[in-house]
């Protein structure tokens, strides 16, 4: 009886340990929007908003991370349940990428949001960042619903990664998996997302009136 509920302790302590994280970040986007004029970060790829030297897409360096600034301690890019990712065998995001936690990033690949040729989208979510040479979002693009806005989560929120894979599981609730989120208002929760979210790649695309976008 006591391993079972040990383990759940273990695991409720990485989950708060990962809000706590993500809220950090979270002021720390609040500090970047504010000395650059609302705008959200560019930067290179999908990991590279803060943390450790890395290299997803491509090496990036902790000196050209943006947030590092507003985030002296690298390790609330860390988060304790991070067991890699399925999609690149990777087997620590933070130790490979130098990031546990996925940003929504302007992806040049993904369809454009419509009537905003800028932002791009997948899953639902409306991207915030974006690579140089494309502008980011501002703060007050999200201003009708700040509090339903995901800015980023752990690096497998996004469904193409799976749930079954155990790089793909960080976080679990009753035996579903569980990605602590954060959202533009400032707040983090976890969240378990409904299945379908794995047939809403491109399509249908951000609804602000939505559960998240």
């Amino acid at each position: 009886m006591l391993l079972p509920a040990l383990a759940r302790a273990k695991a409720k302590a990485k989950q708060t340990k990962c809000l706590s994280n993500q809220k950090q970040i979270g002021l720390a986007f609040a500090m970047y929007t504010s000395d650059y004029n609302e705008y959200y970060p560019n930067h290179p790829d999908w990991a590279s908003t803060g943390g450790n030297d890395g290299a997803y897409y491509v090496f990036v360096a902790a000196t050209n991370r943006p947030l590092n600034l507003y985030a002296a301690n690298h390790e609330v890019f860390h988060c304790p349940a991070d067991n890699g990712d399925a999609d690149t065998g990777a087997s620590n995001c933070f130790g490979v990428y130098g990031n546990s936690y996925l940003v929504e990033w302007a992806d040049p690949g993904h369809p454009s949001v419509p009537g905003n040729s800028w932002a791009k989208y997948d899953f639902r979510t409306w991207s915030l960042t974006a690579p140089a040479g494309t502008p980011p979002m501002k703060t007050s693009t999200f201003s009708r619903n700040q509090v339903n806005k995901y800015v980023q989560g752990d690096w497998v929120w996004h469904a193409d990664r799976g749930t079954v894979d155990r790089k793909s599981i960080w976080h679990n609730f009753r035996g579903k998996s569980l990605a602590v989120m954060l959202y533009a208002d400032g707040h983090a929760r976890g969240y378990i997302f409904p299945a379908q979210i794995a047939d809403w790649v491109y399509s249908p695309p951000p609804d602000p009136g939505f559960t998240w976008w």
